[in-house]
């Protein structure tokens, strides 16, 4: 139905507008500096990415020869990329399922033995109160790693999370002896807003425990209710009951909206994609000059179909038999069945897709705009570009 629908607003999008070919096709060069430092980071080695790489390149367009090395070219960027703008948890690889919290969350939560589907969803839902591992992993997980059995504390959590999680109980302990020491409470991806009045010190750490109780406890009494929300009324009907928890916006129901597509893979809640944001957006202002004033961050009321139209846009570039980029498609796949291979047991094949669909290009999106708008501003990047 939604797909339907797609088309036919595809057909009357941004009024006949092009997006400019050379900002598509620095995109989609970003597409491929990706998938490379994802796998040399995290699935396999650089040397094996390009090796495969260079099977799949051919001369395009009026080139005179092929350069294999033009993505590795792009290392001194992508080192200034991941030093600030994508530093740490702020970068989103090509497959998001392997960003830094997404990666945790399957690895450490879902992947926990003796645990059913509903005590995991709730897990992976406490960790938003912070997103920063150290600190759940010291205070929460520890109830949980290694053991057989639940010990009462951690059965606590499930039964009665408002006595589990009070003000002087074991893991507000926990939450005060790790800031004692130094620890950081959250992640500098978003900031936990709005803070209580008066909540300074130890009472801003026990505001910490309170966001954690509470998403904790919203993923309880919302997991029985997804499929039904999903097949009534889509991702938006989910986005609107988890937005009735305090403390949640558009921003971190985002967040849980996505965990819950990866720690769900059979509940399809994003195939078609999610609610198009700001990064993606901006991004928009780059390909279609004009489209919006610079400073005008209004959110465009057919962002959607601006969204749905690029990706078929691109998708054609890439994918006809005069291709613009001959490797992206095959690399695509072909990162795809390393990345299912390398996370066999801790992560579903599903969260590998084997092609460019609709949200990976548009977490790519939100990358690019970083990478375009505060590495690139020159546009240095692109194919043949030498060392």
């Amino acid at each position: 139905m939604t797909e339907e629908r797609d088309r036919k607003r595809q057909k009357r999008v941004t009024s006949g507008r092009t997006p400019v070919r050379a900002e598509v096709e620095h995109f989609v060069h970003f597409l491929l500096a990706q998938l490379r430092w994802q796998h040399g980071k995290l699935i396999g080695s650089f040397d094996e990415f390009d090796e495969e790489a260079a099977r799949h390149n051919r001369r395009v367009r009026d080139e005179t020869s092929v350069d294999d090395c033009d993505v590795k070219a792009m290392g001194e960027l992508m080192d200034t990329f991941f030093s600030r703008h994508a530093r740490g948890d702020r970068w989103i690889p090509f497959f998001p399922v392997l960003g830094e919290h997404e990666l945790y969350i399957m690895t450490h939560i879902w992947s926990l033995n003796g645990l059913n589907a509903k005590k995991k969803y709730a897990l992976s839902c406490a960790f938003s109160g912070s997103r920063w591992a150290p600190l759940f992993e010291e205070a929460i997980m520890c109830l949980f790693d290694g053991k057989k059995e639940l010990c009462d504390e951690a059965k606590l959590m499930f039964e009665d999370p408002q006595k589990a999680f009070r003000r002087g109980g074991g893991i507000h302990e926990r939450f005060l002896a790790y800031r004692a020491r130094g620890g950081k409470l959250h992640t500098t991806c978003f900031s936990p807003r709005p803070v209580p009045r008066g909540a300074k010190g130890d009472e801003y750490t026990f505001y910490i425990l309170e966001r954690t109780r509470t998403f904790f406890t919203m993923g309880l009494e919302i997991f029985d209710r997804l499929g039904t929300l999903k097949r009534t009324g889509g991702f938006e009907a989910v986005d609107v009951e988890m937005q009735r928890t305090k403390w949640i916006g558009p921003t971190l129901s985002k967040m849980f909206l996505v965990s819950t597509h990866f720690g769900l893979p059979d509940l399809h809640l994003l195939d078609e994609g999610i609610e198009v944001g700001i990064g993606a957006q901006e991004s928009f202002k780059i390909l279609y000059p004009g489209i919006q004033a610079k400073k005008d961050y209004k959110m465009l009321p057919d962002r959607r179909d601006i969204l749905v139209s690029l990706l078929s846009h691109v998708h054609d570039l890439v994918s006809s038999p005069s291709s613009i980029e001959p490797r992206l498609i095959p690399m695509i796949k072909w990162c795809a069945q390393r990345a299912k291979q390398k996370y066999r047991n801790s992560i579903p094949s599903e969260c590998f897709e084997d092609h460019l669909g609709v949200l990976v290009f548009q977490v790519a999106l939100c990358e690019w705009r970083k990478f375009r708008n505060n590495v690139d501003k020159r546009r240095k990047a692109g194919r043949g570009m030498s060392v």
